[in-house]
Protein backbone atom coordinates (compact mmCIF):
# COMPACT_ATOMS: atom_id res chain seq x y z
CA UNK A 1 0.00 0.00 0.00
CA UNK A 2 1.35 3.44 -1.02
CA UNK A 3 1.29 6.77 0.65
CA UNK A 4 -1.76 7.80 -1.50
CA UNK A 5 -3.54 4.41 -0.60
CA UNK A 6 -2.76 5.47 2.89
CA UNK A 7 -4.05 8.57 2.23
CA UNK A 8 -7.34 7.37 1.06
CA UNK A 9 -7.43 5.38 4.23
CA UNK A 10 -7.09 8.53 6.13
CA UNK A 11 -9.50 10.02 4.46
CA UNK A 12 -11.91 7.60 5.13
CA UNK A 13 -11.42 7.51 8.60
CA UNK A 14 -11.43 11.13 9.42
CA UNK A 15 -14.83 11.41 7.50
CA UNK A 16 -15.96 8.59 9.78
CA UNK A 17 -15.03 9.85 12.91
CA UNK A 18 -16.78 13.71 11.99
CA UNK A 19 -19.36 13.15 9.05
CA UNK A 20 -20.48 9.95 8.28
CA UNK A 21 -22.82 11.40 6.10
CA UNK A 22 -20.61 12.38 3.45
CA UNK A 23 -17.81 8.90 3.79
CA UNK A 24 -20.87 7.63 1.69
CA UNK A 25 -19.71 10.30 -1.48
CA UNK A 26 -16.79 9.22 -0.97
CA UNK A 27 -16.47 6.12 -1.26
CA UNK A 28 -18.43 6.07 -4.02
CA UNK A 29 -16.08 9.05 -5.96
CA UNK A 30 -12.98 7.10 -5.04
CA UNK A 31 -14.42 3.76 -5.85
CA UNK A 32 -15.20 5.03 -9.61
CA UNK A 33 -12.03 6.63 -9.87
CA UNK A 34 -9.28 4.33 -9.02
CA UNK A 35 -7.01 5.35 -12.14
CA UNK A 36 -6.87 9.00 -10.92
CA UNK A 37 -6.63 7.82 -7.19
CA UNK A 38 -2.83 9.30 -6.70
CA UNK A 39 -3.80 12.87 -8.49
CA UNK A 40 -7.37 12.59 -6.93
CA UNK A 41 -6.50 10.95 -3.29
CA UNK A 42 -4.26 14.58 -2.40
CA UNK A 43 -7.47 16.40 -4.07
CA UNK A 44 -10.15 14.68 -2.03
CA UNK A 45 -8.67 14.23 1.32
CA UNK A 46 -8.17 18.52 1.29
CA UNK A 47 -11.25 18.89 0.47
CA UNK A 48 -12.48 16.48 3.12
CA UNK A 49 -10.41 18.85 5.87
CA UNK A 50 -12.15 21.72 3.95
CA UNK A 51 -15.94 20.41 4.00
CA UNK A 52 -15.31 19.70 8.03
CA UNK A 53 -13.95 23.55 8.04
CA UNK A 54 -17.33 24.69 6.75
CA UNK A 55 -19.22 22.33 9.61
CA UNK A 56 -17.84 24.15 12.25
CA UNK A 57 -15.35 21.53 13.18
CA UNK A 58 -11.60 23.41 14.14
CA UNK A 59 -8.49 22.89 12.07
CA UNK A 60 -6.65 22.05 15.71
CA UNK A 61 -9.41 19.50 15.78
CA UNK A 62 -8.79 17.89 12.73
CA UNK A 63 -5.25 18.34 12.72
CA UNK A 64 -5.11 16.37 16.24
CA UNK A 65 -7.48 13.39 14.79
CA UNK A 66 -4.72 13.16 11.66
CA UNK A 67 -1.44 13.35 13.89
CA UNK A 68 -2.68 10.64 16.33
CA UNK A 69 -4.10 8.37 13.45
CA UNK A 70 -0.86 8.45 11.20
CA UNK A 71 0.98 7.31 14.78
CA UNK A 72 -1.34 4.77 14.87
CA UNK A 73 -0.41 3.36 11.16
CA UNK A 74 1.53 0.43 11.15
CA UNK A 75 3.20 -1.43 8.08
CA UNK A 76 4.74 2.58 6.88
CA UNK A 77 7.14 5.33 8.35
CA UNK A 78 5.27 7.69 10.27
CA UNK A 79 7.66 10.06 10.04
CA UNK A 80 7.83 10.09 6.21
CA UNK A 81 4.10 9.90 5.84
CA UNK A 82 3.50 12.87 8.25
CA UNK A 83 6.40 14.77 5.69
CA UNK A 84 4.44 13.43 2.66
CA UNK A 85 1.16 14.96 3.92
CA UNK A 86 2.61 18.28 5.43
CA UNK A 87 4.45 18.97 2.35
CA UNK A 88 1.61 17.33 -0.92
CA UNK A 89 -1.50 18.21 1.39
CA UNK A 90 -3.22 21.79 0.80
CA UNK A 91 -3.89 22.36 3.87
CA UNK A 92 -3.55 26.71 3.43
CA UNK A 93 -5.88 26.03 0.55
CA UNK A 94 -8.46 24.32 2.53
CA UNK A 95 -8.59 27.25 4.89
CA UNK A 96 -8.68 29.26 2.67
CA UNK A 97 -11.63 27.85 0.71
CA UNK A 98 -13.53 27.06 3.96
CA UNK A 99 -13.37 30.74 5.36
CA UNK A 100 -14.67 31.71 2.14
CA UNK A 101 -17.86 29.31 2.21
CA UNK A 102 -18.68 30.40 5.68
CA UNK A 103 -18.15 33.98 5.39
CA UNK A 104 -19.06 34.93 1.65
CA UNK A 105 -20.07 38.73 2.55
CA UNK A 106 -16.33 39.14 4.15
CA UNK A 107 -15.16 37.21 0.87
CA UNK A 108 -16.43 39.83 -1.31
CA UNK A 109 -15.80 42.86 0.16
CA UNK A 110 -12.27 41.90 -0.39
CA UNK A 111 -12.21 41.25 -3.91
CA UNK A 112 -12.96 44.19 -7.12
CA UNK A 113 -14.96 41.32 -9.11
CA UNK A 114 -16.65 37.65 -7.77
CA UNK A 115 -14.88 35.93 -10.20
CA UNK A 116 -11.66 36.80 -8.03
CA UNK A 117 -12.98 33.67 -5.58
CA UNK A 118 -13.72 30.96 -7.98
CA UNK A 119 -10.24 29.29 -7.95
CA UNK A 120 -10.41 29.39 -4.30
CA UNK A 121 -13.19 27.49 -3.89
CA UNK A 122 -12.07 24.72 -7.04
CA UNK A 123 -14.92 26.64 -8.90
CA UNK A 124 -17.64 24.63 -6.97
CA UNK A 125 -20.45 25.45 -4.80
CA UNK A 126 -22.64 23.21 -2.09
CA UNK A 127 -25.98 23.85 -1.36
CA UNK A 128 -25.14 25.49 1.48
CA UNK A 129 -23.18 28.31 -0.21
CA UNK A 130 -25.83 29.08 -2.65
CA UNK A 131 -28.43 29.04 -0.21
CA UNK A 132 -26.27 31.97 1.54
CA UNK A 133 -25.06 33.55 -1.91
CA UNK A 134 -28.97 34.10 -2.55
CA UNK A 135 -29.65 35.22 0.91
CA UNK A 136 -27.03 38.07 0.41
CA UNK A 137 -28.43 38.61 -3.32
CA UNK A 138 -32.07 39.14 -2.18
CA UNK A 139 -30.96 41.92 0.16
CA UNK A 140 -29.02 43.37 -2.62
CA UNK A 141 -25.90 42.76 -1.26
CA UNK A 142 -22.72 42.54 -3.63
CA UNK A 143 -25.49 41.25 -6.19
CA UNK A 144 -22.99 41.86 -9.54
CA UNK A 145 -20.18 40.29 -8.23
CA UNK A 146 -22.26 37.43 -6.72
CA UNK A 147 -23.57 37.06 -10.49
CA UNK A 148 -19.99 37.30 -11.38
CA UNK A 149 -19.16 34.64 -9.45
CA UNK A 150 -21.79 32.32 -10.25
CA UNK A 151 -21.02 32.88 -14.37
CA UNK A 152 -17.52 32.16 -13.70
CA UNK A 153 -18.01 28.86 -12.14
CA UNK A 154 -20.45 28.07 -15.22
CA UNK A 155 -23.59 28.11 -12.39
CA UNK A 156 -25.48 29.44 -15.23
CA UNK A 157 -28.90 28.56 -14.35
CA UNK A 158 -28.63 29.58 -10.53
CA UNK A 159 -27.33 33.31 -12.08
CA UNK A 160 -30.15 33.35 -13.88
CA UNK A 161 -32.79 32.13 -10.75
CA UNK A 162 -30.93 35.03 -9.10
CA UNK A 163 -31.07 37.77 -11.61
CA UNK A 164 -34.80 37.10 -12.13
CA UNK A 165 -35.29 36.97 -8.64
CA UNK A 166 -36.27 33.23 -8.05
CA UNK A 167 -34.61 32.23 -4.40
CA UNK A 168 -37.10 30.26 -2.63
CA UNK A 169 -35.49 26.54 -4.05
CA UNK A 170 -31.84 27.73 -2.39
CA UNK A 171 -33.72 28.91 0.34
CA UNK A 172 -35.26 26.37 1.35
CA UNK A 173 -32.13 24.64 1.68
CA UNK A 174 -31.30 25.82 5.38
CA UNK A 175 -33.53 23.73 7.15
CA UNK A 176 -31.54 20.88 5.19
CA UNK A 177 -28.11 22.45 6.26
CA UNK A 178 -29.34 22.51 9.84
CA UNK A 179 -30.62 19.30 10.06
CA UNK A 180 -27.58 17.81 8.49
CA UNK A 181 -25.18 19.00 11.07
CA UNK A 182 -27.45 17.78 13.67
CA UNK A 183 -27.57 14.17 12.45
CA UNK A 184 -23.78 14.65 11.63
CA UNK A 185 -23.35 15.15 15.35
CA UNK A 186 -25.24 12.60 16.70
CA UNK A 187 -23.55 10.03 14.65
CA UNK A 188 -20.41 11.91 15.69
CA UNK A 189 -20.92 11.65 19.66
CA UNK A 190 -23.43 8.86 20.12
CA UNK A 191 -23.24 6.54 17.20
CA UNK A 192 -27.11 6.78 16.45
CA UNK A 193 -28.90 9.31 13.59
CA UNK A 194 -30.70 12.13 15.25
CA UNK A 195 -34.63 11.95 15.61
CA UNK A 196 -36.58 14.69 13.28
CA UNK A 197 -40.28 13.45 14.24
CA UNK A 198 -40.94 16.52 16.03
CA UNK A 199 -38.71 19.74 14.84
CA UNK A 200 -39.92 21.84 17.80
CA UNK A 201 -37.82 19.55 19.59
CA UNK A 202 -35.15 17.69 18.85
CA UNK A 203 -32.87 15.90 21.12
CA UNK A 204 -28.89 17.50 21.47
CA UNK A 205 -28.14 16.17 24.54
CA UNK A 206 -29.22 14.28 27.16
CA UNK A 207 -27.17 13.55 30.88
CA UNK A 208 -27.02 13.72 34.77
CA UNK A 209 -25.95 16.45 37.00
CA UNK A 210 -24.79 16.79 40.45
CA UNK A 211 -24.79 14.49 43.08
CA UNK A 212 -28.39 14.27 42.76
CA UNK A 213 -28.13 13.05 39.46
CA UNK A 214 -30.60 15.51 38.21
CA UNK A 215 -31.79 14.65 34.33
CA UNK A 216 -30.57 17.84 32.07
CA UNK A 217 -31.62 17.58 28.84
CA UNK A 218 -30.76 19.99 25.88
CA UNK A 219 -33.27 19.89 22.67
CA UNK A 220 -33.32 22.14 19.42
CA UNK A 221 -36.37 24.16 17.98
CA UNK A 222 -36.32 24.06 14.34
CA UNK A 223 -39.45 25.71 13.73
CA UNK A 224 -38.98 28.80 16.17
CA UNK A 225 -35.36 28.68 16.49
CA UNK A 226 -34.63 27.85 20.02
CA UNK A 227 -32.22 26.02 21.88
CA UNK A 228 -33.82 24.73 25.04
CA UNK A 229 -32.38 23.47 28.14
CA UNK A 230 -34.11 21.64 30.89
CA UNK A 231 -33.63 20.55 34.07
CA UNK A 232 -35.56 17.68 35.99
CA UNK A 233 -38.52 19.02 33.13
CA UNK A 234 -37.95 22.76 33.94
CA UNK A 235 -36.94 25.14 31.82
CA UNK A 236 -34.09 26.70 32.81
CA UNK A 237 -32.28 28.11 29.72
CA UNK A 238 -33.64 29.42 26.14
CA UNK A 239 -31.46 30.99 23.35
CA UNK A 240 -33.78 32.76 21.17
CA UNK A 241 -32.31 33.13 17.61
CA UNK A 242 -33.88 35.84 14.82
CA UNK A 243 -34.06 33.22 12.05
CA UNK A 244 -32.78 29.25 10.92
CA UNK A 245 -29.26 31.03 9.79
CA UNK A 246 -28.35 32.71 12.58
CA UNK A 247 -29.23 29.63 14.53
CA UNK A 248 -27.14 27.01 12.53
CA UNK A 249 -24.10 29.95 12.49
CA UNK A 250 -24.05 30.44 15.72
CA UNK A 251 -24.75 27.25 17.58
CA UNK A 252 -25.40 24.18 14.68
CA UNK A 253 -22.25 24.76 13.50
CA UNK A 254 -19.41 22.91 15.20
CA UNK A 255 -22.00 21.38 17.92
CA UNK A 256 -20.50 19.89 21.13
CA UNK A 257 -22.01 17.70 23.80
CA UNK A 258 -19.80 19.43 26.25
CA UNK A 259 -20.80 22.77 25.67
CA UNK A 260 -24.34 22.08 26.20
CA UNK A 261 -24.19 20.87 28.61
CA UNK A 262 -21.99 22.66 30.27
CA UNK A 263 -22.30 25.39 33.27
CA UNK A 264 -22.79 28.71 32.03
CA UNK A 265 -19.53 30.17 33.39
CA UNK A 266 -17.67 27.04 33.45
CA UNK A 267 -17.83 27.33 37.03
CA UNK A 268 -19.97 24.14 38.07
CA UNK A 269 -22.80 26.49 38.90
CA UNK A 270 -25.94 25.41 36.72
CA UNK A 271 -27.68 28.30 35.09
CA UNK A 272 -27.39 29.65 38.71
CA UNK A 273 -29.50 27.42 40.24
CA UNK A 274 -29.61 25.72 43.74
CA UNK A 275 -30.00 22.16 43.52
CA UNK A 276 -33.04 21.92 45.69
CA UNK A 277 -33.84 19.10 47.87
CA UNK A 278 -36.23 16.01 46.58
CA UNK A 279 -39.89 16.29 47.63
CA UNK A 280 -41.68 12.96 49.72
CA UNK A 281 -42.38 11.49 46.39
CA UNK A 282 -38.91 11.27 44.51
CA UNK A 283 -40.20 14.71 42.33
CA UNK A 284 -38.72 17.88 42.03
CA UNK A 285 -40.77 20.75 43.07
CA UNK A 286 -40.08 23.89 40.01
CA UNK A 287 -40.91 26.24 42.60
CA UNK A 288 -37.87 25.44 44.72
CA UNK A 289 -35.14 26.30 42.01
CA UNK A 290 -33.77 29.84 43.09
CA UNK A 291 -31.99 31.95 40.35
CA UNK A 292 -28.79 32.77 41.78
CA UNK A 293 -26.90 34.49 39.21
CA UNK A 294 -29.82 36.69 37.79
CA UNK A 295 -30.60 39.58 39.68
CA UNK A 296 -33.55 41.08 37.51
CA UNK A 297 -33.69 44.56 37.56
CA UNK A 298 -36.95 47.03 37.57
CA UNK A 299 -37.27 49.43 34.59
CA UNK A 300 -37.09 51.78 37.09
CA UNK A 301 -33.37 50.56 38.12
CA UNK A 302 -32.46 50.38 34.06
CA UNK A 303 -33.60 53.46 33.03
CA UNK A 304 -31.86 54.96 35.89
CA UNK A 305 -28.67 52.81 34.64
CA UNK A 306 -29.30 54.02 31.33
CA UNK A 307 -28.98 57.54 32.39
CA UNK A 308 -26.01 56.52 34.35
CA UNK A 309 -24.04 55.56 31.33
CA UNK A 310 -25.56 58.42 28.90
CA UNK A 311 -23.74 61.12 31.54
CA UNK A 312 -20.06 59.48 30.42
CA UNK A 313 -20.37 60.37 27.68
CA UNK A 314 -20.90 64.29 27.76
CA UNK A 315 -23.88 64.21 24.95
CA UNK A 316 -24.13 67.53 23.69
CA UNK A 317 -24.99 68.71 26.68
CA UNK A 318 -27.13 66.30 28.79
CA UNK A 319 -29.94 66.92 25.87
CA UNK A 320 -30.33 63.17 25.12
CA UNK A 321 -30.12 62.50 29.17
CA UNK A 322 -32.74 65.03 29.43
CA UNK A 323 -35.02 63.92 27.03
CA UNK A 324 -34.54 60.16 27.70
CA UNK A 325 -35.87 60.82 31.19
CA UNK A 326 -38.88 62.90 31.11
CA UNK A 327 -39.64 62.07 27.31
CA UNK A 328 -38.81 58.38 26.87
CA UNK A 329 -37.17 59.33 23.72
CA UNK A 330 -33.67 57.79 22.27
CA UNK A 331 -31.34 59.48 20.30
CA UNK A 332 -28.85 58.04 17.54
CA UNK A 333 -25.32 58.90 16.39
CA UNK A 334 -25.05 59.34 12.74
CA UNK A 335 -22.08 60.06 10.66
CA UNK A 336 -22.75 63.36 8.35
CA UNK A 337 -20.24 63.05 6.08
CA UNK A 338 -16.69 63.11 7.12
CA UNK A 339 -18.02 63.94 10.81
CA UNK A 340 -19.16 61.18 13.63
CA UNK A 341 -21.27 61.78 16.33
CA UNK A 342 -23.81 63.76 15.27
CA UNK A 343 -27.37 63.47 16.87
CA UNK A 344 -30.67 62.65 15.59
CA UNK A 345 -33.92 61.08 17.21
CA UNK A 346 -35.04 57.40 16.01
CA UNK A 347 -37.28 57.68 12.84
CA UNK A 348 -40.98 55.44 12.84
CA UNK A 349 -38.95 52.28 11.92
CA UNK A 350 -36.08 52.73 14.28
CA UNK A 351 -38.16 53.25 17.09
CA UNK A 352 -40.24 50.09 16.24
CA UNK A 353 -36.76 47.72 15.54
CA UNK A 354 -35.69 48.98 19.20
CA UNK A 355 -39.04 48.70 20.82
CA UNK A 356 -39.51 44.87 18.85
CA UNK A 357 -35.99 44.39 20.46
CA UNK A 358 -36.61 45.80 23.85
CA UNK A 359 -40.10 43.08 24.30
CA UNK A 360 -37.68 40.23 23.20
CA UNK A 361 -34.67 40.13 24.83
CA UNK A 362 -36.13 42.26 28.51
CA UNK A 363 -32.72 44.42 27.95
CA UNK A 364 -32.98 48.44 27.91
CA UNK A 365 -31.07 50.84 24.97
CA UNK A 366 -30.22 54.33 26.02
CA UNK A 367 -28.43 55.11 22.26
CA UNK A 368 -28.29 53.96 18.79
CA UNK A 369 -24.99 54.57 16.28
CA UNK A 370 -25.89 54.53 13.36
CA UNK A 371 -23.18 53.34 10.58
CA UNK A 372 -23.59 53.38 6.66
CA UNK A 373 -21.82 50.23 5.34
CA UNK A 374 -20.96 48.22 2.78
CA UNK A 375 -23.64 45.82 3.82
CA UNK A 376 -26.89 48.51 4.34
CA UNK A 377 -27.11 50.00 7.53
CA UNK A 378 -26.21 48.99 10.99
CA UNK A 379 -27.37 49.87 13.70
CA UNK A 380 -25.43 49.37 17.33
CA UNK A 381 -27.37 48.95 20.42
CA UNK A 382 -25.88 50.43 23.31
CA UNK A 383 -28.08 48.73 26.48
CA UNK A 384 -28.32 47.76 29.89
CA UNK A 385 -28.67 44.40 30.57
CA UNK A 386 -31.79 43.06 32.54
CA UNK A 387 -29.33 40.82 34.97
CA UNK A 388 -27.86 43.52 37.27
CA UNK A 389 -24.95 41.36 37.89
CA UNK A 390 -23.76 42.11 34.45
CA UNK A 391 -23.49 46.25 35.18
CA UNK A 392 -20.48 46.32 37.47
CA UNK A 393 -18.11 44.64 34.54
CA UNK A 394 -20.00 46.97 32.03
CA UNK A 395 -19.61 50.37 34.40
CA UNK A 396 -15.73 49.07 34.19
CA UNK A 397 -15.77 48.75 30.17
CA UNK A 398 -17.01 52.20 30.01
CA UNK A 399 -14.83 54.21 32.30
CA UNK A 400 -12.77 55.59 29.82
CA UNK A 401 -15.58 57.13 27.78
CA UNK A 402 -15.85 59.46 30.87
CA UNK A 403 -12.18 60.82 30.04
CA UNK A 404 -12.79 61.44 26.38
CA UNK A 405 -11.34 57.71 25.40
CA UNK A 406 -12.04 54.54 23.74
CA UNK A 407 -14.24 51.70 25.58
CA UNK A 408 -15.17 48.60 24.66
CA UNK A 409 -18.58 48.31 25.49
CA UNK A 410 -20.62 44.72 24.76
CA UNK A 411 -23.03 45.62 22.54
CA UNK A 412 -26.03 44.55 20.14
CA UNK A 413 -25.69 45.61 16.13
CA UNK A 414 -28.97 45.09 14.37
CA UNK A 415 -28.33 45.00 10.65
CA UNK A 416 -31.62 44.42 9.61
CA UNK A 417 -32.28 40.59 7.84
CA UNK A 418 -28.76 40.52 8.07
CA UNK A 419 -26.34 38.73 10.16
CA UNK A 420 -27.46 41.06 13.45
CA UNK A 421 -24.99 39.64 16.36
CA UNK A 422 -23.98 40.41 20.04
CA UNK A 423 -20.40 41.70 20.50
CA UNK A 424 -17.89 44.14 21.89
CA UNK A 425 -17.73 47.49 20.02
CA UNK A 426 -15.35 50.73 20.92
CA UNK A 427 -17.04 53.74 21.27
CA UNK A 428 -15.83 57.16 22.00
CA UNK A 429 -17.69 60.11 23.08
CA UNK A 430 -17.41 63.05 19.45
CA UNK A 431 -18.97 66.03 18.09
CA UNK A 432 -21.52 65.67 21.21
CA UNK A 433 -22.71 62.36 20.25
CA UNK A 434 -21.14 58.73 20.71
CA UNK A 435 -19.13 57.36 17.60
CA UNK A 436 -18.38 53.59 16.84
CA UNK A 437 -14.68 53.34 16.30
CA UNK A 438 -14.47 49.23 15.85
Amino acid sequence: MNDFDKLNELSMSLLDRFSPKYLDDFLSFVGNNRNLTDYLALEYFAYSVEYLLTKGIKYETIRGYIDDAIRKMTDIDVEAFATFINERVDFAGAIRAAEIRNDFAAALSNVEHGWQLSESIHWSFYPRDLARLAKLHKADIFREKIEDLLEDCNFHKECGDFFNGNYDEYLAYGLDWATELINDYCLREFGVEADFSDLHKVHLAYTTITDEELQIQVTADLVDYKIVTEIEGDVVKTEQFKDLEEMTHLVLIGLSFDDLISSPNGDGEWFGLHVPEHSDDGEVDAEEFEDETEDRATPEEMKQECLERLRLFHTCNGTPEREFEFEDKLNKSERMGKIPGILFWLNDEEQEAVRLWEQETGNKVYHVILDQTEFGPWHTYLYVDKNKTKWHKDRENLAPAAEDKEADVFAYTYTGDYNSEYGYVRVRPRNGGIERTA
